[in-house]
């Protein structure tokens, strides 16, 4: 399988809740090797949405940045809040103040500073 169907492959699943499908694309595939989709949505993105807890750990644990932005600046955090999924939203903030983020997920500062 190339990395572009994993990457569909482990979207699909994240977007469906399949945990244990998840896990069989994380198993074979590092995280960060696997492209974002064309609206550079990820997996992690996809999973916030539809208040996937579980495969957002699984996320989280593997790589996956909880601050990255999509085509329309907006990050797995905003789509879990967006869609009233509170536990998440929760999931996610505690991810990021434990130091999760990396310099890629970072947003840059603003001019003059």
């Amino acid at each position: 399988m190339s990395a572009e169907q994993a990457a569909a492959k482990l979207t699909s699943a994240a977007a469906a809740g399949n945990v244990q499908r998840v896990r069989e694309v994380l198993d074979d595939y590092c995280l960060r090797d696997l492209p974002q989709d064309y609206d550079n949505r990820t997996a992690l993105h996809l999973a916030a949405s539809n208040g996937h807890g579980e495969v957002v750990a699984l996320l989280i644990a593997a790589g996956a940045q909880p601050s990255i932005c999509d085509r329309w600046g907006g990050t797995p955090l905003d789509d879990a809040k967006r869609h009233g999924h509170a536990a998440v939203v929760a999931q996610l903030a505690r991810s990021g103040r434990r130091g999760r983020l990396g310099p890629s997920a970072e947003r840059p500062p603003p001019r003059g500073l």
